[in-house]
């Protein structure tokens, strides 16, 4: 019998509130989850059980989520984890900071809900 296996994602965020809301709607979906509140956290549990997606917030204290995603890139044994900014921020020079640290990004409310950015299109 074949059994699959979901694969793990780590969750990065120094907001207890979302690190907690991200991790529980994941795990109710079953997947297996690892936590972290900070980019040095982090790299501790990617070198113990590296996963096959990062969920992570930009702003963390101390090496934020773009210097992490730069390191993660540049190292053969992490280089291949794929990797989803969570945040709050919304301004182009930091959606091309983000583009040229090699964050994927998914979509910004204001992609789906064009008022919500004020251009009332």
């Amino acid at each position: 019998m074949f059994i699959m296996t979901q694969p793990t994602i780590l969750v990065v965020d120094d907001n207890p509130t979302n690190l907690k809301l991200v991790s529980d709607v994941l795990e109710c979906s079953g997947y297996p989850i690892l936590k972290a509140e900070d980019a040095e956290a982090a790299l501790a549990v990617i070198q113990k059980n590296p996963p096959a997606l990062i969920l992570m917030d930009i702003a963390l204290p101390g090496m934020d989520g773009l210097t992490l995603t730069r390191k993660l890139k540049s190292e053969p044994t992490t280089k291949d984890i794929r990797i989803i900014a969570l945040t709050a921020f919304c301004d182009e020079g930091r959606r091309s900071k983000g583009a040229r640290s090699r964050v994927r990004r998914l979509h910004h409310q204001t992609d789906r809900y064009p008022a919500a950015s004020g251009s009332g299109r």
